[in-house]
């Protein structure tokens, strides 16, 4: 008798829909590859008769996603709602509490409650998996819980949301102000209708917290972490780090200290040759640093439906090849450590270059005056370009690199040359990572 994997799938967006259409559509090779029928046999979402361009007629419809997840005749849960709150929390307990296998593309809920719901499953002997929660189609999270597994991961970077690579790529490219990008990628499926938790960093700080978990064996969670996003940045910005031959990404950085681990996610400049501020578009790169190895690298898609699909189904595969051993394993990669998570003052509190530009009344003295307020703050210059003023405004940026000094240092100085220079009319200070 032929046997089949029985799926239920709650929320058919774009992921979701994704997902229900490549199971029908590459039905034959994934019977051929895994010796059983792929069955989509439950479905849950908001509207049942809303046009998806997929078939399913033929799966149990359930309106509460926490009903099919108790009930539906499944071997596979899969949930695609997102959000940490309810229903998608309450629906993916239900599921492992009732010995079902779980696989989601929640980032939210993972960095959230990641840990506890890893334990949940080991205990009732299923498998949580997670796989399409950071990094779209790269398998970055199979690659740091097995294929890394004896290697001391020393650090984590990268890029790892794709609508805001592709709308900082998209910037420097087509000299489109930040607001005609974003609704560029949201017109091409790159970015939701609300795209806040992307461009604030939120997303990005999701995947991260899940990252440094398995990396680092520590819980799960959100605490702590640094966190700006992009919705500052202007074509300004963008023009100017150019000149230096920079340009600016959102990157995510985690790594060990002796103060426990920092977590950070912020807009940088990076050397425009680096290997990092290659990658464009949609692409998420990730560079893993380890003890062994070396540095490993991994770059994808990291938005739209597909990709974001493709690694869904690549974890609902590996289920269906597990033994009792692998499906009863901590789906975490490994066990929690004492290790504690840095606090923000350290993270913010680190030494390095900075890209510093300002807006000024130029008038004889006054970036003298400026440059010499900042040396009280132990901040020295490696560049300091002046480009053409406005002449009816008579008002110019200036913009400068710093040598390495502590943050902290650079936002007092900030707030001092604002509070003590009226012709300062305006201030942007970001990062510069060399990652080397």
């Amino acid at each position: 008798m032929e046997e089949s994997i029985k799926i239920g799938v709650a929320g058919l967006g774009k992921v979701g829909a994704s997902l229900v259409k490549i199971i029908q559509q590459q039905a034959d090779h994934l019977k051929k590859s895994y010796g059983c029928s792929f069955v989509v046999s439950a479905v849950s979402a908001r509207n049942r008769y809303m046009d998806r361009d997929v078939n399913i007629f033929d799966a149990e419809w359930f309106d509460d996603p926490v009903q099919m997840a108790d009930k539906a005749k499944i071997d596979i849960f899969v949930e695609l709602i997102g959000g940490e709150g309810y229903p998608a929390h309450e629906s993916v307990r239900s599921a492992l509490m009732r010995g079902c296998h779980v696989v989601t593309a929640n980032k939210a809920l993972i960095a959230t409650h990641g840990t506890d719901l890893a334990l949940l499953a080991q205990k009732n002997g299923v498998f949580l998996g997670f796989e399409a929660a950071v990094g779209g189609g790269i398998p970055i999270i199979k690659a740091l819980k097995d294929s890394l597994a004896c290697n001391e991961v020393i650090r984590i970077y990268g890029i790892i949301n794709g609508t805001c690579n592709y709308i900082l790529s998209h910037m420097e490219k087509s000299g489109l102000s930040f607001e005609e990008c974003l609704q560029e990628s949201k017109r091409c499926g790159y970015a939701e209708d609300n795209a806040e938790l992307d461009i604030s960093g939120i997303d990005s700080s999701h995947k991260i917290a899940i990252l440094s978990s398995i990396a680092f064996g520590v819980r799960t969670s959100c605490e702590g972490i640094y966190c700006e996003g992009i919705s500052d940045i202007t074509l300004e910005d963008m023009r100017a780090a150019s000149d230096f031959g920079y340009c600016i990404k959102l990157v995510a950085i985690a790594y060990r200290t002796d103060k426990g681990i920092v977590r950070c996610v912020y807009p940088a400049l990076l050397k425009r040759d680096s290997m990092v501020a290659l990658v464009g578009g949609t692409t998420n790169a990730v560079v893993i640093e380890t003890d062994i190895l070396g540095k490993l690298v991994m770059a994808g898609p990291g938005a739209g439906g597909d990709p974001t699909a493709s690694a869904v189904l690549r974890d609902i595969c590996d289920i269906t090849q597990m033994n009792h051993r692998q499906s009863t394993s901590f789906s975490l990669g490994c066990a929690i450590s004492p290790v504690k998570y840095g606090q923000l003052n350290d993270i913010i509190d680190q030494e390095k270059e900075y890209f510093i530009r300002l807006k000024i009344r130029n008038h004889e003295g006054v970036l003298d005056q400026i440059i010499s307020q900042m040396t009280k703050f132990c901040i020295s210059f490696r560049i300091v370009s002046c480009p053409h003023q406005d002449q009816d405004t008579q008002e110019c940026f200036v913009c400068m690199i710093t040598h390495n000094v502590l943050g902290s240092f650079v936002r007092k100085a900030i707030k001092y040359i604002h509070e003590k220079n009226k012709d300062v009319k305006f201030s942007r200070v970001i990062c510069i990572e060399s990652f080397e």
